[in-house]
């Protein structure tokens, strides 16, 4: 436990990466740029793209099935209820309002009933309970209460997957609990449940997985679920969390943001390599972080990050297009492999899944965009910057993290 502590004191020590973030600040303004032609409408033209594909494989129970083995997996069925609420809200897709209630009842019920396929509720709750805020307005109250009680009445450590029920050594609690941290959080919110300790007791674990760059260490160190965690754990404090762990997530969050852009390539693209990378959902995960920043430091009236942020966001986005447009099929993967062949998926990945998982983060993209905002440049444009991540303090018998990007 000392150890636990004295970590968390050095995380709130200057940032190591000042220097650098200084250096663009100085070099930023002299840099003039040709603007993107991105909006948040991009976002919902993806979520919709993703949900109109995926309606023949609903079923009349309203799970979302997988083109290749016709199974139901993992959180396919909520994302798809969470990307048809946010389409539902703004305007989109209303012709489809049936498939996404009866995707909201089966989703719903399967949370409750502690029956999401492949045992991965941790994923689910929080896009359930977004699609039942939203679709609230959509349906019958005798429905809404049936959503209603099923979100209420699972037990968080009894449901979910990554507890001490199953990791007796709560520092082993990897990704997943960012994610039901988030769910936790939305359900306090809405009135769903009554207590946040679920997010006190994990929450301080989790914040040793941070380095002091602000960057999240998975197991491994995949990038795609430092770019996860960091979005899931900003979703906890976007929800109102206050807990003793508060102040300092937030500080690792902003930092982490800015440590973030100066790993994305000139193309837009995210840094890749571990679990997971390739996906679309990487840069799309990357685009939403940096939406959410641009609209703080607006709200802060800090206008060349605000920019700055704006303009990495669709640098990200805009990077993804050859593939989402490409002309023979969706491509979930940064390939052109059929995607029958599963070339570069993980064991877990399946094509319903990611693909959903990314259309509800693209709802979540246009939900945080102020397309007020205007783009200046980022540091992938401005370029010669070279960023080292020693990450030399490791703690919680976590590995340490090295990597070095040049731009």
């Amino acid at each position: 436990m000392n150890a636990h502590i004295s970590y968390l004191n050095k995380l709130e020590m200057a940032d190591p990466n000042a220097g650098l973030k200084n250096d663009f600040i100085s070099r930023q303004p002299h840099m003039s740029v040709q603007t993107t032609t991105i909006n948040k409408e991009y976002y919902l033209d993806f979520a919709e793209g993703r949900l109109r594909a995926f309606l023949p494989y609903v079923t009349e129970e309203g799970a979302v099935l997988d083109p290749k083995d016709g199974k139901e997996h993992e959180y396919a069925t909520a994302s798809f209820a969470k990307a048809g609420a946010v389409l539902l809200h703004s305007g989109r897709c209303q012709e489809l309002l049936d498939t996404i209630l009866k995707a909201m009842d089966w989703g719903s019920y399967c949370l409750g009933e502690n029956q999401v396929p492949d045992d991965h509720a941790d994923f689910t709750s929080h896009m359930l309970v977004l699609a039942y805020e939203l679709l609230s307005d959509f349906a019958d109250s005798f429905r809404v209460e049936r959503w209603r009680y099923n979100l209420q009445r699972f037990e968080p450590e009894l449901t979910y997957s990554q507890t001490e029920r199953n990791f007796p050594d709560i520092r082993q609690v990897r990704n997943w609990a960012t994610y039901a941290m988030h769910g936790e959080m939305m359900r306090y919110r809405t009135g769903l449940a009554d207590t946040t300790s679920f997010i006190d007791k994990y929450l301080p674990y989790q914040l040793t997985r941070f380095t002091p760059e602000g960057l999240y260490r998975d197991p491994n160190l995949p990038a795609a679920y430092d770019l996860a965690a960091r979005d899931q754990l900003n979703g906890v404090l976007e929800a109102g969390y206050q807990g003793a762990s508060a102040e300092l997530l937030k500080i690792l969050l902003h930092r982490g943001a800015q440590t973030m852009l100066f790993t994305q390539s000139v193309t837009g693209a995210t840094s890749c390599g571990g679990r997971s990378n390739q996906l679309l959902w990487n840069e799309l995960s990357f685009t939403h972080i940096c939406e959410r920043e641009a609209a703080y430091y607006l709200r802060h009236g800090d206008l060349l990050w605000a920019k700055t942020f704006k303009r990495a966001a669709h640098l990200a986005y805009q990077s993804i297009l050859r593939w989402v447009d490409d002309p023979e099929e969706f491509r979930l993967f940064k390939n052109r492999f059929p995607v029958s062949e599963r070339v570069g998926y993980e064991f877990y990945a399946y094509h319903s899944t990611y693909s959903l998982y990314a259309a509800q983060i693209a709802v979540s993209c246009y939900m945080d965009a102020d397309d007020s905002i205007e783009e200046a440049a980022a540091p992938c444009d401005v370029g010669g910057f070279v960023l080292h991540l020693p990450s030399s303090i490791a703690s919680m018998q976590l590995p340490d993290r090295s990597k070095a990007a040049i731009i």
